[in-house]
C-alpha cells in the first residue's frame, strides 16, 4: 500500500481522485423513480460527492433515487456503482 490521494478507477485509462470521506452510520430511505414503496438502508460513509449505502439489493447504476437520510429532506441522486455481494 502506497501512500497518496485516495483514487478509483473511472474507467480503464483515467484514475479520478475522490474526495475524502467520513465514516458514519445513519439509517436512509430510498424511492427508486417508477417503482412503489421506498427501501431503508444504512450509510456507512459521506463525502461531498455521495455517499455508501448497504443493502442495495434491487438497485441498478443509472438508477434515479430519492435518498433522505435521517430527518434530512429528500434529494435526487443517482446510483453510480454498486458492490455484488459475494455469492456463498
Amino acid at each position: 500500500m502506497t501512500e497518496g490521494p485516495d483514487r478509483t478507477e473511472v474507467d480503464d485509462h483515467a484514475p479520478a481522485q475522490r474526495e475524502p470521506r467520513q465514516s458514519v452510520l445513519l439509517s436512509a430511505t430510498l424511492e427508486c423513480f417508477g417503482r412503489p414503496g421506498a427501501t431503508k438502508h444504512r450509510v456507512r460513509d459521506l463525502s461531498p460527492q455521495g455517499m455508501r449505502i448497504e443493502q442495495a439489493a434491487g438497485l441498478q447504476v443509472g438508477a434515479t433515487v430519492l435518498v433522505a437520510v435521517g430527518q434530512l429532506e429528500a434529494v435526487g441522486a443517482a446510483i453510480v456503482w454498486i458492490k455484488k455481494a459475494p455469492r456463498a
